[in-house]
């Protein structure tokens, strides 16, 4: 958990660890060998603050066009919290999904949400990664993230106190420095 005021660098450090970005000083290591973006790409399931959705089907965004497992797919979705918007669009469908006027900011965080479940990456990096929700939905999914036993390492104003202690390390950012751990 990477918790700081707002311009603290939170979501920075994200991009930092996702590739996005190269950081002025210093280099990305992990377990003690320096990564290289190439390196630690696949290791990541990424949840962005402002989600990514295509003008396509339910099932492109969910898959990006890759062939996946049903099955999977719609695992990914319960855990999403997705099953009303699979109703409306379906999974095998031709209906398109429009950002700008069929989508609430909730479902298009939780479309996101559940395509990087169907990936299955090892770590998650969840950058305001239920912000757009209602506090129960936003307890629901993560409840669903933290029993994958993955990795997740997340930027988030709003985890209510009784998930923080799924969390075995919590950071905070001051200026774009490590202020203190907890």
């Amino acid at each position: 958990m990477i918790q700081g005021k707002s311009g603290a660098g939170k979501s920075t450090l994200l991009k930092i660890i996702e590739g996005r970005i190269i950081p002025d000083a210093g280099r990305l290591t992990m377990n003690g060998t320096f990564a290289s973006t190439s390196d630690v790409n696949h290791l990541f399931g990424i949840i962005h603050q402002k989600p990514i959705i295509f003008k396509n089907t339910l099932l492109y965004n969910l898959t990006l066009g890759k062939t996946v497992d049903l099955k999977i797919i719609e695992e990914a979705c319960e855990k999403a919290n997705l099953t009303e918007l699979v109703a409306r669009f379906g999974l095998t469908g031709n209906q398109r999904l429009d950002p700008d006027s069929n989508l609430s900011g909730g479902e298009m965080k939780r479309i996101e949400i559940a395509r990087s479940l169907v990936f299955d990456r090892p770590i998650l990096i969840v950058d305001e990664g239920t912000a757009s929700l209602d506090e129960q939905t936003s307890a629901e999914i993560h409840e669903n993230l933290f029993s994958l036993g993955r990795t997740i390492i997340e930027v988030d104003h709003h985890i209510p106190q009784n998930l923080l202690n799924h969390y075995s390390q919590r950071l905070v950012l001051e200026s774009g420095k490590l202020s203190k751990e907890i």
